[in-house]
């Protein structure tokens, strides 16, 4: 990822969201179906140009099939 103007914690939870929507199979455009947003949308998440929405996480987890806690879970054990 380049130079990110957010926080490496952050960068982090990214990183993570990014590895489960690829591994699970799911396409940028499918989570932005989810969202009831453009493609585009999530394509500006994904490359830090746009912060993801607490609300939006939780349907970007439903999109992938997980529990909105356990990727906050475990996001908190690996910033520790």
């Amino acid at each position: 990822m380049s130079k990110s103007r957010f926080t490496p914690e952050y960068e982090i939870l990214l990183r993570r969201l990014i590895g489960l929507r690829k591994a699970a199979g799911v396409t940028q455009k499918q989570v932005a179906a989810k969202l009831g947003k453009p493609q585009s949308h999530v394509s500006k998440c994904e490359s830090q140009d746009r912060e993801i929405s607490i609300t939006d996480l939780r349907k970007w987890c439903q999109a992938l099939n997980i529990p909105v806690h356990e990727l906050i879970q475990e996001w908190d054990e690996t910033v520790k």
